[in-house]
């Protein structure tokens, strides 16, 4: 989302009521307001206090990536590159076999839980996330 809809989607956020934090639940001062997509669904945008995002949205994300434990987040799934219809081709090292991910967002209602999955992020890679 390009910064002027950002801005169009919090102006029109605040004419019709000020939003609260999804993560203190506190009301939000329109300078103080950050906006992010959500795991889950990436079309759409939850309210955030700046501090808040910023000390607890990676958190939310590993919460999310251990729920849905999908290859794509997986420190094994080595990707192909190959990237069609939502879904990302690979290779599992640790079954050592081609395998299927399905990147945060593609079926938001799919949860693979796959009884495999080792998060990177306990590997101490990086979850590969960028907070704006």
């Amino acid at each position: 989302m390009n910064s002027q809809k950002k801005r169009e989607l919090i102006e029109k956020q605040y004419k019709q009521e000020i939003p609260s934090c999804i993560h203190c639940k506190k009301e939000i001062e329109k300078e103080d307001l950050q906006l992010q997509s959500t795991y889950w669904t990436p079309n759409r945008y939850m309210f955030w206090h700046k501090e808040c995002h910023k000390n607890s949205w990676k958190d939310s994300v590993k919460e999310c990536q251990l729920i849905d434990k999908d290859c794509n987040e997986c420190k094994n799934f080595i990707p192909s590159g190959e990237y069609k219809q939502g879904t990302r081709y690979g290779y599992c090292s640790k079954l050592d076999t081609e395998t299927l991910a399905y990147p945060g967002g593609t079926y938001c209602s799919f949860f693979v839980h796959l009884n495999c999955f080792e998060s990177r992020s306990s590997s101490g890679n990086d979850l590969n996330l960028t907070v704006p």
